[in-house]
């Protein structure tokens, strides 16, 4: 016999929800890894739904727009002009709907240390360097050699001018003169300079891209030549050069 609705115990009621997954929101960038008073970062919020508005956060606040901080006419993309160290943080981009606000996973943007950047001495905390969040590779000693410090000492800040000087001392390695023909041909410019110098090549009358070393491979004979690297002090305005002459020959 069947038995009528109303006979069913109410426990025995059960109600299904059916529940959508919501849409992940992702964030991309020209790079999460930027220099200091050099470069521009670029965010966008790769989720793109219709009558929604985008918000942006840094370290879990809401980000603050000024000139150097601008957002696109949608509100997707943000860009960040000549980014400083305290631009240095976990961004979140926030897709708001008329449902539940939906937020991306965080992404780090890390800011290093430019080659310009004063370095920051702390005089009263036993001479420690607090730099920004990175220094090259190079130690404090190296790092602070011809660079600009602001000195924090009883006294008050301070700022101190790297002392500049060269390029001296220009020298090409390795010291081979002589190489056969499809060989590789492989070589270094230095220079004893504050701050760094800049390096220009110029082979058999020609210059070369800029930078500090010259990378042939599969030489021949016409790689022969005048091999001459130019070393530039930007901050003295001074250069120096050294030159090699190098001859390829065949096996």
């Amino acid at each position: 016999m069947p038995v009528e609705e109303s006979k069913i115990p109410h426990s025995a009621i059960f109600s299904v929800v059916f529940t959508a997954e919501l849409p992940k929101v992702s964030i991309t960038g020209n790079k999460f890894t930027a220099v200091e008073h050099e470069d521009d970062v670029t965010l966008t919020c790769e989720l793109e739904i219709k009558n929604s508005t985008y918000h942006w956060l840094v370290n879990g606040q809401s980000l603050p727009i000024s000139p150097r901080v601008q957002l696109s006419h949608d509100y997707r993309t943000l860009t960040i002009h000549s980014v400083t160290r305290n631009d240095t943080g976990a961004y979140e981009c926030e897709v708001r709907t008329s449902m539940d606000p939906i937020r991306s996973d965080p992404v780090t943007l890390t800011v290093l240390c430019s080659s310009t950047t004063p370095l920051l001495l702390d005089t009263r905390a036993g001479h420690d360097f607090l730099p920004c969040e990175n220094l090259g590779g190079h130690s404090l000693d190296q790092e602070y050699r011809g660079r600009d410090a602001l000195v924090m000492g009883d006294l008050g800040p301070q700022l101190v001018m790297g002392q500049t000087d060269g390029p001296d001392s220009t020298i090409i390695t390795p010291s081979d003169t002589l190489y056969h023909r499809g060989g590789n041909l492989h070589l270094s410019c230095f220079a004893d300079s504050n701050p760094p110098a800049q390096y220009l090549w110029m082979v058999n009358g020609t210059f070369l891209p800029s930078g500090q070393e010259v990378h042939v491979s599969q030489i021949t004979t016409k790689n022969s030549g005048l091999y001459v690297c130019f070393a530039h002090n930007s901050a003295t305005g001074k250069r120096h050069f050294a030159f090699k002459k190098i001859k390829v020959i065949g096996k």
